[in-house]
């Protein structure tokens, strides 16, 4: 019996330790990660094309760009880096072109891309 209670208190003690060094999620967290949204699968099945935002505290504002993975896993690759929103790609039949939304002119238009 005193076994037992000297393990309880042992584990009892690994608990609370490990309690005080865990920290709940907080907002600052929030804005430190990178948010990922709109998939677009291109026509052969090899690379999926994506929005990737982030935020940017100091100018109080999301930062949206576009992205392309391969499926089978590999390095990302950028495809605009644009202070305004570049997003929700779509692939040509064909797979040469990515169509995204942009408001680089100051207003909502389609671009085309090469996605190489």
């Amino acid at each position: 019996m005193r076994v037992f209670r000297v393990m309880f208190l042992i584990v009892l003690g690994v608990c609370a330790l490990s309690a005080q060094t865990r920290r709940g999620l907080e907002l600052p967290d929030m804005f430190a990660m990178k948010r990922v949204a709109s998939p677009a699968l291109s026509p052969d099945g090899k690379w999926v094309a994506y929005n990737l935002t982030t935020a940017d505290l100091a100018a109080n504002k999301n930062l949206t760009d576009l992205w392309m993975s391969p499926v089978e896993g590999g390095p990302a690759k950028q495809l605009t880096a644009h202070s305004s929103f570049d997003g929700n790609a779509a692939w040509s039949p064909d797979g040469k072109w990515i169509a995204f939304e942009s408001l680089r002119s100051g207003v909502r238009q389609i671009w085309l891309m090469s996605p190489d």
